[in-house]
């Protein structure tokens, strides 16, 4: 670890760390603090404004109750029963719609509905028709006859102000029968004590009831379940709870109401009721930047005047070992920095002058020794091949002289046009031809002047040569194609250009061990030169291959696969001595091209 490093960490650690773990601790502890006030205010808000909402009911109840007890409506008429009707309406502040049921929840009178300016008068919202079917869908009759006192489910007016139906029944007709009293409530003042609009805290509250309705929400809105009514009525009474929304994390309590099964929800941002320790954090974290800012350029300009120097010297010899000798340190002071600074120049200045006369010494005798290895490398080839011609020779030749002897005997005692006569032909023929081989080795390996050359045309010996191939052609599906010009003749010793095409074609067979195309062409280019190519498309040669395939006894077969590494080597031989060249040209996967050129004669046809 470098010095400037060490004073930087030594900084930070001491100032730093500290700082930002004790806020980290303080923080925490406040967030948790703070929660627990936010919990306990959240669930006795939520109380509280369940008792007022369940007091108010409590209140609308007894109303009801003190009416049925009072008012004998079983002994009035049915003009009266709708007089009487008129108490309750103007007894309960909130009352919008009245109707007296029987047993079977049929009306006994007509509901008391008051007129418009009567409404507007005592300050209630008016009544449609409409609003007259709703209320009869949603009175708890049935309820109502159970439990004598019953709320119904909160629904909307045609105004789309919040309503509900309280209900209370009572014995007529000596106690056999019961009739219901039904009252509509508006839900208006209920919701004036529930419903508080979002504050800077983020603070809000909602009365849900038991389908996850919003009873007090806005009139625009649509009259529907809320989004997340499951998690509002999923709250535990009097418990507090973590929820995710779009809006970010939020707090709720709820608690019941009495009678009616509703909740009260209390909901607080709690992004809202951390936002002092967020604050603070950022400050803090600001503070801290600062700190840490002060801290880097102070233990820079601390550490500048010890470090960079023996920065300058590290950089010096690293280049020093990668091979920059050139460079030269900088001398800036008179001190002890600066005579290390001196004693690094001089070293470099020697190291310098003797790693050049070391380099050109070491290029000196690589070259020789480079030289020196070509040509015992290439003696060693041309003996190994003199040796092997020699051996042929002497193997080869003495037993195909008996053949071929043998032969022409037995030829001149078989009946001319004779199928026997035919393959003893092709017996001398042939060994007529390993004699050759025999001879062109002998002399491409001691160097032996050729014998004169003559015209020969390419094509017919390619031919002969295909011929010899016939069956490894067939067996291995290869389809030769031949792109030949006409009149086409090169100065050529025949044999040498049949066992040259020979081993070109061989070659060729052996890259393609699963078929393919064998492409023949003869040709003349610019200048009267004749161009011969065999091609194939077969596996091909790498790079590396190819750079050494015109080597004797290079070969990348097998071993057993009968290959020597002599092919291509005769083939180049052959072309140089016929005053040509072979060009080699091939790649992995898209096969090998092997062309030979020659300096040709054209043959002009006499009309």
């Amino acid at each position: 670890m470098k010095i400037r490093t060490k004073i930087l960490l030594l900084l930070i650690l001491g100032v730093l760390v500290p700082l930002l773990l004790s806020h980290h601790f303080i923080a925490k502890q406040t967030k948790a603090t703070m929660a627990r006030l936010v919990e306990q205010d959240l669930a006795g808000e939520a109380t509280r404004i369940a008792g007022s909402v369940g007091a108010r009911l409590s209140w609308a109840a007894e109303a009801l109750r003190l009416v049925v007890r009072s008012v004998p409506f079983e002994s009035f008429t049915r003009e009266e029963v709708k007089s009487a009707l008129a108490l309750p309406y103007r007894q309960l502040s909130d009352a919008t719609l009245v109707a007296l049921l029987d047993e079977s929840g049929r009306a006994v009178a007509e509901p008391y509905r008051p007129g418009d300016e009567e409404a507007a008068l005592l300050g209630r919202a008016p009544v449609s028709d409409r609003d007259v079917e709703v209320f009869s869908r949603n009175v708890p009759h049935g309820l109502a006859l159970t439990a004598q006192i019953a709320f119904g489910p909160a629904y909307r007016s045609d105004e789309g102000e919040p309503r509900m139906v309280a209900a209370a029944s009572f014995p007529v007709a000596g106690g056999s029968k019961r009739w219901v009293l039904a009252v509509e409530l508006s839900m208006l003042g209920v919701c004036e004590t529930v419903v508080r609009p979002g504050d800077e805290t983020g603070k809000t509250c909602l009365l849900v009831d038991a389908r996850g309705y919003s009873i007090c929400s806005p009139k625009e809105e649509e009259w529907r379940p809320l989004s997340d009514a499951a998690a509002f009525l999923g709250i535990e009474a009097k418990s507090v709870a973590k929820r995710s929304a779009a809006a970010g994390t939020q707090l709720r309590a709820a608690d019941e109401v009495a009678v009616t099964g509703w909740r009260v929800v209390v909901q607080q941002s709690e992004e809202a009721v951390m936002e002092p320790v967020t604050r603070s954090t950022r400050w803090i974290l600001m503070w801290t930047g600062i700190v840490l800012v002060i801290a880097v350029v102070g233990g820079v300009f601390l550490s500048r005047g010890l470090t960079g120097p023996l920065a300058e010297l590290e950089q010096a010899s690293q280049k020093l070992a990668a091979g920059a000798y050139e460079h030269v340190l900088p001398v800036r002071s008179e001190d002890e920095v600066g005579n290390l600074a001196r004693s690094f120049n001089r070293m470099t200045a020697e190291i310098r002058a003797w790693n050049a006369e070391l380099k050109s010494r070491v290029e000196a005798r690589t070259r020789e020794l480079k030289e020196a290895q070509l040509q015992v490398l290439r003696s060693q080839k041309l003996a190994a091949v003199g040796e092997l011609g020699a051996g042929v020779a002497h193997e080869i030749n003495n037993p195909l002289t008996g053949v071929l002897g043998l032969a022409q005997l037995a030829r001149a005692e078989a009946e001319p046009g004779s199928e026997l006569a035919a393959t003893l032909d092709q017996i001398a023929a042939n060994a007529r031809r390993v004699a050759e081989v025999v001879d062109v080795l002998l002399r491409f390996s001691q160097t032996q002047v050729s014998p004169d050359m003559s015209p020969v045309e390419p094509r017919r010996v390619l031919e002969q040569t295909i011929a010899m191939y016939a069956n490894r052609l067939v067996e291995r599906g290869i389809r030769v194609e031949w792109r030949v010009e006409p009149d086409c003749t090169v100065p050529a010793v025949e044999g040498d250009l049949r066992i040259a095409f020979g081993h070109l074609v061989d070659n060729a067979v052996r890259a393609m061990p699963r078929g393919g195309h064998l492409g023949l062409s003869v040709g003349r280019v610019e200048g009267g030169a004749v161009r011969i190519a065999v091609s194939d498309d077969g596996i091909g040669m790498s790079e590396e291959t190819l750079l050494r395939a015109a080597d004797p006894f290079f070969t990348t077969e097998p071993p057993g696969s009968g290959s020597r590494g002599l092919g291509l080597w005769i083939a180049s031989s052959v072309a140089e001595e016929h005053g040509g060249r072979i060009v080699m040209e091939s790649a992995v996967g898209r096969g090998t091209t092997a062309t030979m050129y020659f300096p040709g004669k054209v043959r002009i046809s006499k009309a």
